[in-house]
Order: structure tokens, then sequence, then C-alpha cells
């Protein structure tokens, strides 16, 4: 049951996001809006579905108003791209179109190969890519080779050797795993993040102050916890781990899982 907080309830908007992975029941998300629409001056509710709109349909709930945010169009994505390119150039006006034509046709190809919505931060993702990746002539099949590019240019960047990637990748996965594991599914204890080290440094003879030069720059610290800075690096080396995993492990499992 909902009460009202001390500060002045009739100015308060109350914002609920990512309401579409909300695991309550419909009837309970329902109850829940309902009392804040009592309470509160009103409501914005985030979802990157039609939840909102097909849940609130009886009579006796809210009538809520309900945008969407459009994929961009062309034209604002070529803008985009072109102030990405001033900024490489330290934010000064570029002498030619040439090279935010050439990213545009790039980051087009990438739009059309991975079928994604032309949404700023996924434009963004792409340019970081192409900025880190090597050759031009570059194809993309799926937003993962997109992650793995930008987690090898991270780790370029920080000045580790092409020849301990696959070892950085591995350790991050077993990191991601493990805070997949945990009580709040999201990060580790530095205690757990010391037995990882461990098993690189036994099992692989990895360097351990290399491994942590490695987490620091993929992961932050708060308190006794260890949390990884992005969600989709977390994402995707979880899934990298349990893909490992399934091939080492049980390959009749692993070709019956791809078959699926």
């Amino acid at each position: 049951q909902l009460t009202k907080p001390n500060y002045p309830i009739s100015r308060t908007r109350v914002i609920i996001d990512d309401f579409d992975e909300c695991t309550l029941s419909d009837s309970v998300k329902e109850s829940i809006v309902t009392s804040i629409s009592k309470l509160a001056e009103g409501q914005i509710i985030v979802s990157f579905s039609s939840a909102p709109a097909v849940l609130f349909s009886e009579v006796a709930l809210p009538d809520p108003s309900i945008f969407r945010i459009n994929p961009m169009k062309d034209s604002k994505l070529l803008d985009l791209v072109h102030k990405w390119k001033s900024i490489e150039g330290n934010g000064h006006t570029l002498t030619t179109d040439q090279p935010a034509l050439a990213a545009f046709e790039k980051i087009q190809l990438i739009f059309n190969q991975t079928e994604l919505e032309k949404s700023p931060y996924t434009a963004v993702t792409f340019l970081e890519l192409l900025e880190n990746a090597n050759g031009s002539d570059l194809t993309f099949s799926s937003f993962a080779a997109c992650y793995d590019a930008l987690i090898s240019s991270r780790l370029t960047a920080a000045g580790f050797p092409w020849n301990s990637h696959d070892e950085g990748k591995n350790f991050l996965s077993l990191l991601a795993y493990k805070c997949y594991e945990s009580s709040d599914r999201s990060s580790i204890m530095y205690s757990d993040f010391e037995e990882c080290l461990a098993i690189f440094s036994d099992q692989y003879l990895s360097n351990k102050n290399s491994l942590r030069k490695i987490a620091a720059n993929f992961m932050r610290k708060e308190d006794d916890r260890l949390s990884f800075l992005e969600e989709y690096i977390w994402y995707f080396s979880c899934a990298r781990y349990v893909e490992n995993q399934l091939k080492s492990n049980d390959k009749v499992k692993y070709n019956e899982f791809i078959a699926e």
C-alpha cells in the first residue's frame, strides 16, 4: 500500500522506468499505477513496448496519454553523423562532407543488416565501432559483433596487447556470469572477484595484476561489491560464458540448442 511522503505530493510526478520489464502480475501493476494516480500530481511510464496501452484498457483504470519515440529519420541520422565527425575534428566545421557521408553510408549498411531501429544510442554505438575498427569495408551480421569489437578497442586503448584480448574477454565473461549467479543478479562481492582471479591464476597462469587492470576498465567498485559499468557488456559477456560452457561441456546439447 502506498503512503503519502513528507514532501508536497501535489507538485510531484512519479516516473516508472522499464515498465515492460516489471515481473509483477498485470493486476498488481494496475493497482500500483492507480494508487499513484490518486496520490501524485501525475506519472510518466516509460516502456519499450506497448504494455501500458494494452494494460490500461478497462474503463475504471486511468486513461493515459501515450507518446512513442519514433526511429530517427535519415536526415536526423545524417545530422548526428555530422556532429560526431565534427567532434572528431575538435569541434571545427568540416571542410568537406565526404567523411560524414562515408560514415553515414556505413551506418546505413549496419542498420540494414542488423534490422535495428535507428535510435541515437545505437547510432553512436556503431559510430564508435567504426572509429576503432580496422579496415574500411567491414560488414556486420549482428549487434554482438559490435559489442565484441568495442570491448577489443577498449582493451587496446588501455594498453593491452592483442594476444591478451581473449584472456581478458574470458575473464570478463566469468565475472559477468558470477554477477548473474549472485543474490542481486547484477554485482559480486569483492571476495568473489578475488576467487575469479585465483581461478585464472591457478588454471591458466594468468597475471593477477593484469586481470585487475582489465576489470578496472569495465567495472566499478561500490563498498565491497563490483558491478559492470555498462549493462550491454555484462549481458554480452554473460552470454559468451554460457556459450563457451555449452561448447566445452556438452557438444551434443550445444548442437541441439543451436538447432532449435
